[in-house]
């Protein structure tokens, strides 16, 4: 530690010689080296200020938990730009979410500022200020990335500590799944255009997500052994052409049996339109940087150009038209059971009806599956394994309330054992009963 008002040798006499910057500026300074051997020499008004900074350092680079307070200085946005080129990990599609989160979100209120002087009640405000505008869902998301980028600058020791700690954010509410009834999915299959008409049936027959179908290739439906190969999916960017890539994760990757409904609109949908070869990118690695290869395939649902259809005019050309087809059929079917007489009858097909007025999401038919495979007995990891969850818990999580309820059961299996023997115990005299001693 220096005493910049005196000079470091003494004079003639002994005594302490006045340096250039007497009675200016502070006083004390602490000189040491960096963790990267750079000399460093903040000063302080007080001695023990700078004796109490002093300690801190020598404790921090003991224990390895020194941060260089000028590495702090460094702006959020050029930071980002560094992590940005790390993410190898991020598929495309997730590449572009990221940069729209940043671009729209994040940057505009923290870019400009040192990530030292980011303090939690700014992260707080701003998360307070985007719940206006944003969903739940998306704001979580939006602030898991801010949260994400801040823990990363904590390992690369810009800063010692994230500011994102206990941050209020809204509750998600999720809405309970209650899947189509099968009038409704009928009606839907029998609405869809011929060309179409198995790529519905695979959704409800299969749970098959919609780029997943959309996606589907001949060599990945195996006939003879009776069933298909998940592994990856079409993508429909904004900008650029469709492409090809693997499922997001390895859990979503499975192989589901198909049932012979499934079975039998395939093969007559590849003898209706057999599916021709076409050139498309195909992204076999999951990461960032990975290159396409130009492959051959035989698209088994492509657009009117033969090759890979935009998720947007699939659902706006093919799917919401055969919704609306189909609930027109069922308010038809409905008035004349009513006019035959059939409340009962009409009423049924009316609900259902009822279901395909408004937004109806193609993922309806993957709840639909998800329903009749409970409804059929299969157990939690069966319904994981056909729909590709990562884990049994976000299956539970989404269908739990479709499993049977086991109160019944439950009173079934002690009322068979234990009840049947406290009644046969009722029946006998106290001189007839065992004792506990035998």
């Amino acid at each position: 530690m220096k005493d910049r008002w005196f000079n470091a040798r003494k004079g003639p006499d002994g005594e302490r010689v006045k340096s250039a910057r007497h009675g200016k500026g502070d006083r004390w300074q602490v000189v040491y080296d960096d963790d990267e051997g750079r000399e460093r020499g903040p000063t302080f008004a007080r001695r023990v200020d700078a004796e109490r900074f002093m300690t801190t350092v020598e404790a921090d680079k003991l224990r390895g938990a020194y941060v260089d307070p000028d590495k702090g200085k460094k702006l959020l946005k050029i930071y980002v730009a560094e992590w940005q080129k790390g993410q190898v990990q991020h598929a495309p599609s997730t590449v572009s979410t990221v940069d729209s989160d940043l671009r729209n979100h994040v940057l505009p209120p923290f870019g400009d500022k040192a990530i030292g002087r980011i303090r939690r009640t700014a992260v707080q405000a701003w998360v307070t200020e985007r719940s206006a505008v944003l969903a739940p869902t998306t704001l979580h998301r939006v602030y898991g990335l801010l949260a994400t980028i801040l823990k990363a600058a904590v390992v690369d020791e810009i800063i010692v500590r994230t500011p994102c700690v206990e941050i209020n954010l809204p509750p998600i509410t999720k809405t309970r799944v209650v899947p189509l009834p099968t009038l409704a999915v009928e009606a839907i299959i029998e609405a869809a255009p011929a060309r179409w008409r198995s790529a519905f049936i695979l959704g409800a027959g299969t749970g098959q997500r919609e780029g997943e179908i959309l996606g589907l290739t001949l060599d990945r439906v195996e006939f003879l052994a009776r069933q298909g190969r998940v592994d990856r999916q079409a993508q429909t960017p904004n900008k650029g052409k469709p492409y090809i890539r693997p499922l997001k994760t390895e859990a979503s990757e499975r192989t589901i049996p198909y049932p012979d409904v499934v079975l039998n609109a395939l093969s007559e949908h590849v003898r209706l339109f057999p599916p021709d070869l076409v050139e498309l990118d195909v992204y076999t690695e999951r990461a960032a940087g990975a290159k396409p290869k130009r492959v051959a395939v035989r698209l088994l649902y492509p657009g009117h150009d033969g090759t890979l259809i935009r998720r947007w005019r699939f659902i706006d050309n093919v799917w919401k038209p055969a919704v609306k087809r189909a609930e027109a059929a069922l308010r038809e079917r409905a008035a004349k059971e009513r006019s035959a007489g059939r409340k009962d009858s009409a009423d049924k097909i009316d609900a259902a009806a009822d279901r395909l007025r408004g937004k109806v999401d193609f993922h309806e038919l993957r709840h639909y599956y998800a329903s009749l495979l409970i409804s059929q007995g299969a157990n939690v990891k069966v319904v994981q394994a056909r729909l590709g969850h990562k884990n049994a818990t976000e299956t539970l999580d989404t269908y739990g309330h479709l499993w049977p309820d086991s109160d019944e059961s439950t009173r079934v299996a002690v009322d068979t054992v234990l009840g049947a023997a406290l009644g046969k115990i009722g029946t006998q005299s106290a001189q007839e009963r065992p004792t506990a001693l035998g």
